[in-house]
């Protein structure tokens, strides 16, 4: 009966990665993880870009990571809390925190924010010259 009850619950219940402070996305981060309880229907990835606990150059920031099964309303209130801090900038210390669910779905981790604009001069730039080659 306990096999039964055992082998059920490992099928329906969900994997999410788990690792407690660890820096950057790799590692423990990717390698190990955890079957959820049963109320834990999502994974979180809880990211801190600040300055290590150790002796860094220049005293350069990292990221480091925390990976777990969580209720869907903890992590959304986490999420929510997080928030406040989360500006994903080079020069600052920052905290963010991302929610998914299903099956193993914390593998990846946003690590920058970086935005791409477009700059009219660079694509006419490029555009010019593949319409002359192509036309002509």
């Amino acid at each position: 009966m306990y096999v039964a009850y055992d082998l059920i619950f490992k099928v329906l219940s969900m994997e999410c990665y788990v690792c407690r402070n660890q820096e950057g996305n790799k590692d423990k981060c990717i390698k190990t993880t955890m079957q959820c309880l049963e109320d834990e229907h999502s994974c979180i990835t809880n990211i801190s870009y600040t300055i290590p606990p150790y002796w860094s150059p220049m005293g350069e920031r990292t990221h480091f990571l925390w990976k777990a099964c969580i209720s869907t309303e903890e992590c959304e209130r986490q999420k929510e809390i997080a928030g406040k801090t989360c500006q994903r900038e080079w020069y600052m210390d920052w905290r963010c925190v991302e929610c998914c669910q299903g099956e193993l779905c914390n593998y990846y981790a946003t690590l920058s924010g970086y935005r791409l604009y477009w700059d009219k001069n660079l694509i006419i730039s490029i555009m010019v010259p593949f319409l002359v080659y192509h036309l002509f």
